[in-house]
C-alpha cells in the first residue's frame, strides 16, 4: 500500500505522542513513585512504534521499542527512576523529535540512533532481573489473556443498539468483522492499527473484542473482532482487509436485522466469535474498555490552509454585507432593509463560528516549556518551578503559531537573569527553588499572557549606565527619564546588560525578538519590577489577525485610511497654536507628555487635502511603549474590516499593514502602527 497519504496524519499524532512523553516524564521525575505517568509514557511508546513501523520508518519504530523494554522494566520495578536513567531517556525523546522533524522536511538520510539504543540497552542490562512483584490476588498476563479470551463479558450496552438501529435508518449495514493475523506477524499492534485505520475510513467502528487497550498492547493471540457499521458488502470489506500485508484471513457476518431481542444478537455474535454476556450479567457502559475510539468521530483534522481560504470567503461575505447595508440605506425599501439584517446576523454567526473552528488552546504553545525550563534550571545550576495556569485559553491559530518564539525568550530570561542561584536566595531569605508563573487569560477581545518569576528584579541603574555606554541617551537625559521608559531600552536590539556572552543569553537578541513579534501581531507587551522581588511581562494580543475593528479616517475628498481600534488610545481636536516645532518635528503636549505629530495628508501628498484651519483632529496612537499623535483631515468611524495583503508587488510599500475593501467599493489602506515611530524619525532628520 501507498502510505505517503497517511504521512500528514502520522507526523501529527506523532508529535502528540512526544509531547505526551516529555509531560509524563516530567511528572515521573518529580514524583517516581507516580505509576499513571509510567503508563502514560509506556502506552505513547508503544503506539508510537507501531505506527513508525506500519509507515516503514524503521528507527523510530527501532529507538521506541528499545524505550519501550526499557519502561517495561521501570513498570515491573525491575529498574528504579534515577537522574542518569531519566536523562537517557530524555535524550530518547529529544532524538524522537529530530527523526520526527526530518521526516517532515523530507530529509533521506536521517539522525542515527543506533547509539541511543545501545545505551538503552546497556542500562537495562545493568538494572538485573528482580523477579515481578504482583499485587496480591493479581493473575499473571497469560491467565488474564485465557480468561478474556475463554469467556469474559462483552455486550453491546442500549445506547450501542441504538447507534447499530440508527445507522441501518441511513443505509448503512452493520457487520461483525473477524480478522486473523499471519503467525509470522512481527508488529500486531502495527498491524492493527492500520486495519483499524483503513475500516474507520470506510464506516464507523463501533466495538473491539478484545477492547482496543488490548489490542494496542498485544494482548491477544492473532485474531479479533470488529463490530463495524458501513455501507458496503460484505465482499468489498472483505477485499479491502485482505490486502493489507500480514492478514491471513477475514470473515464478514451480517447482524440481525432487528435487535430487540437480546437472543438474536447474541447468537450473530457467537457466530462471529465475540464472547456475548449471559443473561442478567451486567453491561460495560458505553466508552468503557470495550467502547472503541467514539470520539474519532466527534473531531476532524483539518489543514489549516482550508481554514485560511474559508476565513477568505468569510471575508468576502463581511464586505459585501456592509456594501448591502449601504445600498439598503440609500435604497430605503423597507423589504430590502429587513432581509439585509436578516443576512447581516447570519454572516455574523457565520463569521463567529469560522473564527471559533480557528481557535485553538495556547496549551499547544506552553507545552513545549517545562521541559525547556527544566533542561535550563539544570544547566546554570539554579532550582525552578514553572508554574502554567490558563493553558486552555484560546487563541487564533496565526497568533499561536507566532507567538512560541517570544515566550522561549521571555522564559530563558527569567531563568538566567531573573532567578538567582540557590545561594543568592538562601542570602536574601528566599526558599532555594524559585518560581517562574506562566499565565494566560481573556480580557474582551484580547489575550492576555505573562511571564512573572519572583527573582531579583531589573536593576536600573545598570540598564541607565549600559544606556549612556551604547550612545541612546545622554547622562542629562538619563536623569529625566522615568523608570518605564528606562525600562524600555530592554527591547532595544543589541541591548544587553550581561556581562558576558553565553549560550543562553549576552548577545542582545532575545526582547528585541519579544518586541518586534508581537508588535507585528498588532499587540503590545509591557514590563513592571521591583528589586528584589521580580519581573513581569504582560503581552496582550488580539483573537484574531483576519477581521478587526478600525476606525476610518479621511483625507481631503476621496482618500480613506483606517486605523486598528486596538493601537487607539484618544482622539482629540486641538488648536493649531498648541502645536511647537523642536529640531524639525511638530510636538504636541498630551496629558503632560510631548508626543511627535504626524501630518499624514502631507506625508502622502493628498492633492485635496483640507488647508490648515485654527483646530485639527489628531488620533493618538500607541504602539511598541511610543505614542505618536496623526492629524487627519476628517473621522469617519467605526467599523469592522477584512485585511487584504498589499501582494507581492507592493511588497516594498512601507507604513501600510494591508488593505480592505469597504462597503461602497472603494479600497482603503490600513496604516502599520508598528512603522510609525519610524516614519516619525525619518520626517525629523530629512527636514
Amino acid at each position: 500500500m501507498d502510505m505517503s497519504q497517511y504521512l500528514g496524519v502520522f507526523l501529527d499524532e506523532t508529535r502528540e505522542h512526544i509531547q505526551a512523553m516529555n509531560d509524563g516524564l516530567l511528572a515521573l521525575e518529580g514524583n517516581p513513585e507516580d505509576q499513571d505517568s509510567l503508563e502514560k509514557i509506556f502506552r505513547a511508546a508503544h503506539t508510537l512504534k507501531g505506527m513508525s513501523a506500519t509507515m516503514g520508518f524503521n528507527d523510530l519504530a527501532e529507538l521506541t521499542h528499545a524505550m519501550e523494554s526499557l519502561l517495561d522494566k521501570l513498570r515491573k520495578k525491575e529498574l528504579a527512576v534515577t537522574s542518569d536513567l531519566m536523562d537517557l531517556i530524555f535524550q530518547c525523546v529529544d532524538a524522537l523529535e529530530t527523526l520526527t522533524e526530518e521526516i517532515a522536511a523530507g530529509v533521506q538520510e536521517r539522525s542515527s540512533v543506533a547509539e541511543l539504543i545501545a545505551r538503552l540497552h546497556e542500562h537495562g542490562e545493568k538494572g538485573g532481573r528482580a523477579p515481578v512483584r504482583r499485587p496480591a490476588g493479581k493473575a499473571p498476563a497469560s491467565e488474564e489473556k485465557g480468561e478474556r479470551e475463554g469467556g469474559a463479558a462483552l455486550v453491546l450496552d442500549e445506547k450501542e443498539k441504538a447507534r447499530i438501529l440508527e445507522a441501518q435508518g441511513k443505509g448503512l449495514k452493520a457487520y461483525l468483522v473477524r480478522v486473523e493475523l499471519e503467525k509470522e506477524c512481527l508488529l500486531k499492534s502495527a498491524r492493527v492499527f492500520l486495519i483499524l485505520r483503513n475500516l474507520e475510513e470506510r464506516g464507523q467502528v463501533l466495538r473491539t473484542d478484545p477492547p482496543v487497550e488490548d489490542l494496542e498492547s498485544e494482548r491477544f493471540e492473532l485474531a479479533f473482532s470488529v463490530v463495524y457499521l458501513a455501507p458496503l458488502g460484505p465482499e468489498e470489506i472483505t477485499r479491502f482487509l485482505q490486502s493489507i500485508a500480514e492478514v491471513e484471513k477475514v470473515e464478514v457476518s451480517p447482524l440481525a436485522e432487528e435487535l430487540t431481542a437480546e437472543s438474536s444478537f447474541r447468537a450473530e455474535a457467537a457466530a462471529a466469535g465475540l464472547s456475548p454476556a449471559a443473561p442478567g450479567e451486567g453491561k460495560r457502559p458505553a466508552g468503557g474498555q470495550g467502547g472503541v475510539r467514539n470520539a474519532v468521530h466527534q473531531t476532524v483534522r483539518v489543514d489549516i490552509e482550508k481554514l485560511d481560504a474559508l476565513m477568505n470567503l468569510v471575508g468576502e461575505l463581511v464586505i459585501n454585507r456592509s456594501r448591502l447595508a449601504q445600498i439598503g440605506v440609500t435604497a430605503r425599501v423597507a423589504v430590502l432593509n429587513e432581509t439585509i439584517e436578516e443576512l447581516a446576523r447570519i454572516t455574523t454567526d457565520l463569521q463567529a463560528l469560522v473564527m471559533k473552528a480557528r481557535m485553538v488552546p495556547i496549551e499547544q504553545v506552553f507545552s513545549r516549556f517545562p521541559r525547556m525550563v527544566r533542561d535550563l534550571s539544570r544547566e546554570l545550576g539554579k532550582k525552578v518551578n514553572l508554574v502554567i495556569e490558563g493553558g486552555e485559553t484560546e487563541l487564533d491559530r496565526t497568533v499561536v503559531d507566532e507567538i512560541g518564539d517570544p515566550l522561549i525568550h521571555l522564559l530563558r530570561n527569567a531563568v538566567d537573569h531573573g532567578i538567582e542561584t540557590p545561594e543568592e536566595r538562601r542570602k536574601a531569605g528566599k526558599p532555594e527553588e524559585g518560581t517562574v508563573r506562566l499565565t494566560a487569560r481573556h480580557e474582551g477581545n484580547q489575550v492576555v499572557v505573562e511571564v512573572q518569576d519572583d527573582g531579583r528584579g531589573i536593576d536600573l541603574a545598570k540598564i541607565k549606565e549600559k544606556a549612556i555606554q551604547m550612545g541612546l541617551v545622554t547622562e542629562e537625559e538619563a536623569a529625566t527619564l522615568s523608570q518605564r521608559q528606562l525600562m524600555n531600552f530592554i527591547f532595544r536590539p543589541g541591548f544587553t546588560t550581561a556581562g558576558r556572552v553565553t549560550d543562553v543569553s549576552g548577545r542582545g537578541v532575545g526582547l528585541d525578538v519579544v518586541a518586534t513579534t508581537v508588535q507585528a501581531l498588532n499587540g503590545t507587551v509591557n514590563l513592571e519590577s521591583e528589586p528584589g522581588r521580580g519581573s513581569r511581562f504582560v503581552i496582550k494580543l488580539p483573537l484574531t489577525l483576519a477581521i478587526i475593528q478600525t476606525l476610518l479616517v479621511g483625507l481631503g475628498q476621496r482618500e480613506v485610511y483606517a486605523i486598528p481600534l486596538e493601537n487607539i488610545e484618544e482622539i482629540v481636536k486641538i488648536k493649531e497654536k498648541t502645536v511647537q516645532m523642536i529640531q524639525n518635528q511638530e510636538y504636541l503636549l498630551f496629558r503632560g507628555q510631548v508626543i511627535p505629530i504626524l501630518r499624514l495628508a502631507e506625508l502622502f501628498a493628498t492633492p485635496d487635502a483640507a488647508a490648515r484651519g485654527e483646530e485639527c483632529n489628531v488620533v493618538v496612537i500607541r504602539s511598541g511603549g511610543h505614542r505618536i499623535g496623526v492629524v487627519v483631515d476628517h473621522l469617519i468611524g467605526q467599523q469592522e474590516i477584512v485585511i487584504k495583503p498589499l501582494g507581492s508587488l507592493l511588497s516594498d510599500v512601507r507604513f501600510f499593514a494591508g488593505a480592505t475593501i469597504l462597503g461602497d467599493g472603494k479600497v482603503a489602506l490600513i496604516l502599520d502602527v508598528v512603522a510609525l515611530p519610524a516614519l516619525a524619525q525619518e520626517v525629523r532628520t530629512s527636514a
